[in-house]
C-alpha cells in the first residue's frame, strides 16, 4: 500500500479526517511538504526538549542529586531511581493513568541503565530520543494504538 501525500493529516484528535485530493498535484506536493516540515520542526523541538532536557533534569540532575544525597551507595542509587520514576510518571500524568504507568516503569528502567554507568547521559538520551521518535511516527501514521494494545494483551495474558 502506497501512502499518497493527501492520505495523511497530522492531527491526533482527528484520525479518521482525510484530506480532499486537489485538482492540482502540485497543490497536493505543497500541503504534504507542509506537513513534513511541521513534523520535522516537532521532532526537533522533542529531541531538545524531551530527549535531552528530560534525560538532564530528572537523570543527570535530579537522579544523581538524589543518590549524592542518600548517600551514593548502590542502595542509595536505586531509591533515587525510584523515587525521581515515580515524578517523572507523575509529571506526565496527563496521559492518563496508564500512561503515568508506563511512563513510571520505562524511567525506572532507563533510570537503572544510569545507576549502571553514573556519567553516561548520552546513551540515555539516544534512548529518549529514538522512542519518542518512534512514537511520533505511529501518531503520524495513526498507527498510535499498535504499542498500547500490545502492552495491554502482554499484561492480560
Amino acid at each position: 500500500m502506497v501512502i499518497q501525500p493527501t492520505e495523511v493529516i497530522f492531527d491526533p484528535y482527528h484520525h479518521s479526517k482525510k484530506a480532499q485530493p486537489s485538482k492540482y498535484p502540485v497543490n497536493s506536493l505543497i500541503r504534504a511538504f507542509k506537513r513534513a516540515i511541521a513534523i520535522l520542526i516537532i521532532l526537533i523541538i522533542m529531541w531538545v526538549f524531551a530527549a535531552f532536557g528530560e534525560e538532564f533534569l530528572f537523570r543527570g540532575f535530579s537522579l544523581k542529586g538524589l543518590a549524592n544525597l542518600f548517600g551514593s551507595s548502590n542502595k542509595a542509587w536505586l531509591l533515587a531511581a525510584l523515587i525521581s520514576s515515580v515524578y517523572f510518571g507523575v509529571s506526565h500524568s496527563y496521559q492518563g493513568l496508564v500512561g503515568v504507568i508506563s511512563v513510571l516503569l520505562w524511567s525506572f528502567l532507563i533510570s537503572l541503565i544510569f545507576c549502571k554507568n553514573k556519567k553516561n547521559l548520552l546513551l540515555l538520551v539516544l534512548i529518549h530520543g529514538f522512542s519518542d521518535t518512534i512514537g511520533l511516527s505511529l501518531i503520524y501514521f495513526n498507527k498510535d494504538h499498535l504499542i498500547s494494545e500490545w502492552i495491554i494483551q502482554m499484561l492480560l495474558t
